[in-house]
């Protein structure tokens, strides 16, 4: 048997430790037996961190290629559904676009792929396209029951996807970056629609609450409003009560 150097070990012990802190954030949100969405799985880093928080997981993603990676990764479990489609306001069929070689770009927001493009974020050419089918949140509440908590990544398409949601959620997350405020406070403004939600965010890929209390919409937006210019995060809104 070969020696385990120190520094492999700890690099391991670290590994493990960040895991279970990022499988301890999604647990405030959804517990053993409960259902959770991952709209825009891509290669299902949510899906895993929501499975090992004891969930079972509809995780949507409509690009063929990542399509067959979480078939690899989680077709043969069963608490695992995989769905084929993208999810806007209503049923039908979007175009979907991503530049070349950034499948984790893919947006069906013009709007958002012009911001990113004039920010300097991104400087790719979103050439690549594909038409998708599109189906709804509503719907996939009707076909596989509501969800304790849905994860929404879809750049930009964040605001589109909750149009197409009648009833409340008890906690969603939507990622926003700060060029597409306006667009995030729509969003949020979809979200009164539904309940009485308070919000929280998380910067970057920290998995790490912003705030020690849940906050208004106005009070959440002034801190967003503040973040520096290429930072990204997740909102978090959760049914009041």
């Amino acid at each position: 048997m070969e020696p385990v150097l120190v520094s492999d070990l700890r690099y391991r012990l670290g590994t493990m430790r960040r895991t279970r802190a990022r499988v301890a954030f999604y647990r405030q949100f959804v517990g053993p037996g409960e259902l959770a969405f991952d709209v825009g799985a891509h290669v299902g880093d949510r899906t895993e961190l929501l499975l090992r928080a004891g969930a079972s997981v509809v995780a949507v993603e409509p690009q063929p290629l990542l399509r067959e990676k979480l078939e690899r990764a989680f077709g043969a479990d069963p608490r695992v559904t995989l769905v084929a489609e993208a999810v806007g306001a209503e049923a039908g069929t979007a175009e979907l676009r991503w530049p070349a070689g950034g499948l984790a770009l893919a947006s069906m927001s013009d709007e958002w792929v012009g911001r990113v493009r004039e920010s300097g974020r991104f400087q790719a050419e979103w050439d690549d396209r594909a038409l998708v089918p599109v189906t709804t949140l509503d719907a996939l509440i009707e076909r596989y029951g509501a969800p304790s908590f849905c994860k929404i990544d879809v750049e930009g398409y964040e605001e589109t996807v909750l149009g197409g949601l009648s009833h409340p959620i008890r906690t969603v997350s939507i990622e926003f970056i700060p060029e597409n405020l306006d667009s995030t406070e729509r969003a949020l403004a979809k979200f009164g629609d539904l309940a009485d939600y308070r919000f929280n965010y998380a910067l970057g890929e920290s998995l790490a609450l912003a705030e020690q209390r849940w906050l208004g919409r106005d009070e959440l937006l002034e801190r967003l409003r503040t973040c520096v210019p290429r930072s990204f995060g997740d909102v978090y809104a959760r049914v009041a009560g």
